[in-house]
């Protein structure tokens, strides 16, 4: 034990310089568990919400009454469909950054990868959408495609198969196009 002190004592700047490399090394280790810890509560209570408050399948339901007939996109609903359309998405731009960080991170290792919503003509890619500008890029989706119920199923779905590590795609019959994601 006399012997360590006498060492460090001698190096003192080499000393120094490591206890501070394993501070910072321990730092960002807890900094990583609490990012990972926080993260699965997160996805915890966001399944919870969505099964009561965003549940898009029954959002779908909802909105089939609150639009112009005949109609498959965001411009053409009304006053409360749109409304209610709306706050689901914000949502999930804010929910679905957070699941696909959790998704792709380890205990001790934080994820950079982000989500991309991907448009697939004859499986080739179309176009890609990052989640930037949160739910405006989803209603310019919508309202491209004339996809709405479709779009709606596929972001209430996206969670589970993100954290399952599965693949979704869901495909729009009146403009031939797939659309999927991608954690890149």
């Amino acid at each position: 034990m006399d012997q360590v002190f006498v060492i460090i004592q001698d190096n003192l700047l080499i000393s120094i310089i490591i206890g501070l490399i394993i501070v910072f090394i321990i730092y960002r280790i807890f900094k990583n568990l609490h990012f990972y810890m926080s993260s699965a509560r997160y996805a915890k209570k966001a399944k919870r919400l969505r099964k009561k408050k965003y549940n898009g399948i029954l959002l779908v339901e909802k909105i089939r009454k609150r639009r112009k007939k005949n109609t498959n996109n965001f411009k053409k609903l009304k006053r409360k469909g749109k409304k209610l359309t709306k706050k689901y998405l914000d949502y999930k731009a804010e929910e679905l950054p957070i699941i696909a960080k959790y998704a792709d991170s380890k205990m001790l290792k934080s994820s950079r990868r982000q989500l991309l919503i991907v448009v697939y003509e004859d499986r080739k890619t179309k176009k890609k959408y990052k989640l930037k500008h949160g739910s405006k890029q989803f209603i310019n989706i919508i309202d491209t495609y004339d996809c709405l119920d479709e779009f709606i199923e596929f972001l209430h779905k996206l969670p589970d198969t993100m954290i399952n590590d599965e693949d979704l795609d869901f495909f729009v019959e009146k403009h031939g196009v797939t659309i999927g994601y991608v954690l890149k």
